[in-house]
């Protein structure tokens, strides 16, 4: 994944089918939840919001907003579980929690870095895309940058039992979960072949 995909993707908040636990079922229509639309333009509006003059040069501010504002958008277990595939089936609790440790702190941290260059002019979301199965949506965003052309994201969202959840985006055909695949199976290669040498 190119290194400006990447950055664009943690800017702002794949793609093989797997067999991951199945869904929790999808709200009905009558239920009151914000819709992955409307989850969208309040992530953005509070993004927009933050940056008054001076943020940019204060990375310990925007680590504190990532966190307590957009990190709250994802579900970096599902992440994980997507990413890692059957090597996180096979893995033991310690082994699954540092995964997802390493995915939530890796795509954080990119994502307080690229926060600094932050210059949306305006965003315009699309409606409610649903898959075929019914149990996730997708949500193009279109980014009018400051400079340079506009820029195209999908957001993957799934609901969780409770809320609508992003677990991928995609920017210029570049997945942040197939990224992060391809970095699990390069560690997993690494550690077998270790272990055949005996090291």
């Amino acid at each position: 994944m190119k290194k400006t995909s990447i950055v664009v993707c943690l800017l702002l908040f794949s793609t093989s089918v797997l067999a991951y636990e199945p869904y929790p079922q999808a709200p009905a229509e009558s239920v009151q939840l914000l819709s992955p639309s409307t989850i969208l333009k309040q992530g953005f509006t509070k993004l927009r919001s933050f940056f008054t003059p001076g943020t940019q040069s204060n990375p310990k501010a925007i680590e504190q907003f990532v966190n307590q504002e957009l990190a709250p958008y994802f579900d970096f277990k599902y992440m994980t579980k997507w990413a890692a595939g059957s090597i996180y089936r096979k893995a033991d609790a310690a082994e699954k929690n540092r995964m997802q440790a390493y995915l939530r702190r890796s795509f954080l941290t990119t994502l307080v870095k690229s926060l600094a260059d932050y210059d949306s002019r305006e965003i315009r979301v699309s409606r409610v895309k649903r898959g075929r199965s019914g149990k996730e949506v997708t949500v193009a965003v279109w980014i009018l940058r400051a400079r340079g052309n506009p820029t195209k994201i999908n957001f993957r969202f799934y609901f969780d039992g409770t809320d609508w959840k992003v677990f991928d985006l995609t920017a210029n055909g570049n997945s942040a979960v197939i990224h992060y695949r391809n970095y699990f199976k390069r560690q997993y290669r690494q550690q077998r072949f270790k272990q055949r040498r005996g090291w």
